[in-house]
């Protein structure tokens, strides 16, 4: 990757190349851009601080399309991750060139011809509005249950519901007929096809009333009363044609609007107009619908209900501009005719914070009717503003093709400067009229502490250098004038502390004080000032011998010199003329008295009476002592496996036999016990066991007077990488078994014992490549012979 890591720092010097190193930097930059992923080029980019379409122009110069690259890695990448996200539900997969998501089809989006590839556009910059198709025909059928609309006009198969209640009660519900009607007994067909519910009612009541007189044309007096409303509406049969995925006739709920039937067709297609879209009905133009208006203002009311035979008409897309940048929502726009940039922007959401407004770039690709004038096809513009509101209210007028880019505020600081180093707040201040650095330290609460007499002033020039400026920062604050200077925007203060230069001189102490370590060594320091520091003498401090060490300066052999002294009980009665002054870097130990000794202790554990911890007593204590001190051994109790561990030094186990050294208190196996020792007396376990290099490693029953070989064939017999010779036996106390060919027998290996045989080590045989190098030497010794008697002769 380093190659590619540095590409983008290469291209700002490409017209300094000579054309063979242009051009081997082109193919290694082309090799690793393939390398990369669409994310990791682009995060390169910002790495560098570069926008995509500077990065672009760029890569231009040394005949690489950066766009190119990103679009094709993205294509990649995308088709990666649906063959790597096809058994997750909550991610997209493909069937069949249709992309899934969570289980439903969704439209994939075509990239519009002429915009990609260009300077800027890249694969987050989408045509806008046509997202919303991307889940066509599953949620968008008309709901039922909803009250009909007061202009709902009826028409035949329309199901209509008559309620009477009152005097007279009746239900009706009739579907009305292929002649227009309703039928009521004893009141006859009424027509129905045409009329509003509400027309239907009217006519019904006066009809009935003949019949029934309780109505009385529902005047007031009325002792009957007339309910009239729709079940089940008609289907009417609509065309979606033009530039739609599915163009076609569909059945439709006579209740669908002209956005409902869009979804069913699948929406407008890539080519479609979101504009223009008409109704056509009658073989005129009912209505035509701007989908920008449904989708940016959520305002439906133009979206009519469709009657039977109505036509749905895409027309296809006859204007679009791309706007791209610092803005609210940058995309690729369908401009009506007679829109300009004004409402190019309010479309895509207007600025924001950080947009630059000075200055708008347009690049525009030349019109068909004016391009043999022109040498080139594109043509770039830049349009100069005043003011933000001569920006928004623009009427420059756009063409089809047109990619306008926003820029973003340079980042600049109007009034910033900052203060750091020995201050109590350092930070970012503002700049504020007549600022001086004595304001500034002022503002920054103050300096903390010693501070070093010289202070810097980094200040920013017209060319983006840095001036220094020196001050004391100590003249500053009492308003000497040519310390207390001006500070102007982007102005940078650093004030140091004194130890940063001078150091701090420091001592040590340590031994019997509470809270021993290096402390910063003041004027006048003593030996009771230091021990008040450390949190004062403990309980076992000695005022005698108390070592101050000194750093010798006399020799370079000699590294310290030391004196003893001695201070009062209550050393902080010292007078200022009985205290011992410290120097630098001296070190001071106040030792423990002789009389105090840490408690040390050993535990035992195991088949004694009262198991536990047991302090050292004395120097002299032994093993047999503590055995005795715990109650002594238990019944069953088995010494002769009894085991000895001491972690001073990590000596770890320590071979012995316990049974000699209780039977025996003056045996060599009486140890003297040591804090931290351990003790662990076990049950006697009839087993050996037998472990290494045999072909069944297990325990085995123990047979008195039993042989080493006895227990190594119980475990199978040696495997053929073991060294039979080396197979070796340890007591149950640790120690090696050894065999004795002096007495008839040899010593029993006792029960609870390890027998181990370790594996064959070979070592490489050198001899052949020995006498290999002896035959060499003698070979060449007797052909030199020869030729010393040719040459003699």
């Amino acid at each position: 990757m380093k190659i590619i890591s540095m590409f983008f720092v290469w291209i700002v010097f490409v017209s300094f190349l000579t054309p063979q190193t242009k051009q081997q930097m082109t193919q290694q930059a082309t090799s690793q851009l393939n390398a990369m992923s669409a994310d990791q080029i682009d995060a390169k980019i910002r790495e560098y601080g570069m926008t995509r379409s500077e990065a672009a122009q760029k890569a231009r110069e040394l005949g690489i399309s950066l766009e190119d690259f990103i679009q094709n890695r993205s294509a990649v990448s995308n088709e990666n991750q649906s063959v790597l996200s096809a058994d997750v539900t909550t991610s997209d997969s493909t069937q069949n060139g249709k992309i899934f998501t969570n289980g439903k089809k969704r439209k994939k989006l075509e990239k519009i011809a002429g915009f990609y590839g260009r300077t800027g556009i890249d694969s987050t910059i989408q045509p806008f509005g046509y997202e919303i198709f991307q889940y066509p025909a599953l949620t968008f059928q008309p709901s039922m249950n909803v009250a009909t609309s007061p202009s709902y006009l009826l028409g035949i198969g329309d199901e209509i519901i008559l309620t009477v209640w009152g005097e007279t009660k009746l239900l009706v519900q009739q579907t009305i007929n292929k002649d227009g009607n309703i039928v009521i007994s004893d009141v006859g067909p009424i027509g129905a096809v045409g009329s509003t519910v509400q027309q239907l009612k009217d006519r019904l009541l006066r009809r009935m009333t003949a019949v029934y007189s309780s109505l009385k044309n529902g005047s007031s007096d009325a002792t009957s009363f007339i309910d009239v409303s729709i079940g089940k509406v008609k289907t009417s049969q609509v065309f979606v044609l033009g530039e739609v995925e599915q163009p076609g006739g569909y059945s439709i709920s006579s209740l669908s609007s002209i956005m409902q039937a869009l979804y069913v067709a699948g929406g407008p297609t890539i080519r479609g107009s979101l504009r223009e879209i008409q109704v056509r009905r009658d073989g005129k133009i009912f209505r035509t619908i701007d989908l920008y208006e449904y989708i940016l203002k959520g305002d439906n009311s133009k979206d009519v209900h469709l009657q039977d035979g109505d036509i749905v008409f895409v027309k296809p897309v006859s204007n679009r501009v791309a706007i791209i940048g610092t803005l609210f929502r940058p995309g690729i726009y369908e401009l009506k005719s007679k829109e300009t940039l004004q409402d190019l922007l309010q479309l895509s959401g207007g600025l924001v914070f950080d947009s630059y407004t000075e200055r708008i770039h347009i690049e525009r690709i030349i019109p068909f009717n004016k391009r043999t004038e022109n040498q080139k096809n594109i043509q770039d513009i830049d349009l100069q503003f005043s003011s933000i509101d001569q920006l928004l209210k623009s009427p420059f007028d756009l063409q089809d093709g047109d990619i306008v880019t926003i820029r973003n505020i340079n980042k600049e600081f109007q009034n910033r400067v900052s203060i750091f180093g020995n201050v109590r707040k350092p930070g970012v201040y503002e700049q504020t009229k007549n600022l001086t650095v004595r304001d500034l330290i002022i503002n920054a609460d103050s300096l903390d502490g010693v501070t070093f007499p010289k202070g810097l002033i980094y200040r920013m020039l017209s060319n983006k250098k840095r001036q220094v400026l020196s001050f004391d920062p100590n003249q500053a604050l009492v308003n000497v004038k040519t310390h207390n200077i001006d500070l102007f925007n982007e102005d940078s203060v650093i004030v140091y502390p004194d130890s940063v230069f001078n150091g701090v001189h420091t001592v040590t102490i340590s031994g019997a004080v509470k809270y021993p370590g290096t402390y910063v060594r003041s004027e006048n320091l003593s030996v009771a000032d230091l021990i008040i520091i450390a949190g004062g003498l403990n309980e076992r401090a000695s005022t005698k011998n108390i070592e101050i060490s000194h750093i010798d300066t006399s020799s370079i052999n000699s590294f310290s010199i030391t004196e003893k002294i001695e201070i009062p009980q209550e050393y902080w009665k010292q007078s200022s003329e009985e205290q011992h002054r410290l120097r630098d870097f001296d070190f001071v130990f106040i030792p423990n008295k002789a009389e105090y000794g840490a408690i040390k202790t050993v535990v035992i554990s195991g088949m004694v009476k009262y198991p536990g911890y047991y302090s050292v007593q004395h120097i002299n204590e032994r093993l047999s002592d503590i055995i005795r001190r715990a109650g002594g051994v238990k019944e069953g109790a088995y010494l002769e496996a009894g085991e000895y561990y001491r972690v001073s030094k990590n000596t770890g186990r320590v071979p012995l036999d316990m049974k000699n050294a209780v039977e025996n208190p003056d045996s060599p196996d009486n140890l003297l016990v040591s804090g931290g020792d351990s003790i662990y007396i076990g049950q006697k376990d009839d087993i050996v066991f037998v472990r290494g290099e045999v072909y069944v490693p297990s325990p085995v029953i123990y047979k008195k007077g039993a042989s080493l070989e006895y227990y190594i064939a119980q475990a199978g017999g040696f495997t053929e990488e073991a060294n039979e010779d080396g197979a070796v036996a340890f007591l149950p106390n640790g120690r090696k078994w050894e065999s004795n060919f002096f007495i008839f027998a040899d010593p029993d290996i006792m029960p609870g014992s390890t027998v181990l045989v370790p594996k064959k080590v070979e070592k490489p045989d050198t001899t052949f490549p020995y006498i290999r190098d002896i035959v060499t030497v003698l070979a060449s010794l007797a052909t030199m012979t020869v030729a010393v008697v040719s040459i003699t002769r």
